[in-house]
């Protein structure tokens, strides 16, 4: 996984190898939004019963 701002400052970020990964471009409050809703998603606690739901969160709207 690897990271670099583009020239307007957005944030290029890609999964995998050249040949194999994938590439997002996040505009810097949208990746803002994202690692909020994946701390608070890291943040929730696992039910230790299999079959109970799993939690879902959604990020703020703008």
């Amino acid at each position: 996984m690897g990271g670099e701002f583009t020239g307007d400052l957005d944030v290029h970020v890609t999964f995998g190898g050249p040949d194999d990964g994938v590439n997002v471009l996040f505009e810097r409050a949208a990746l803002e939004r994202f690692v909020g809703l994946a701390t608070e998603l890291l943040a929730c606690r696992i039910p230790d019963d299999p079959r109970a739901d799993l939690p879902k969160l959604h990020a703020p709207a703008v």
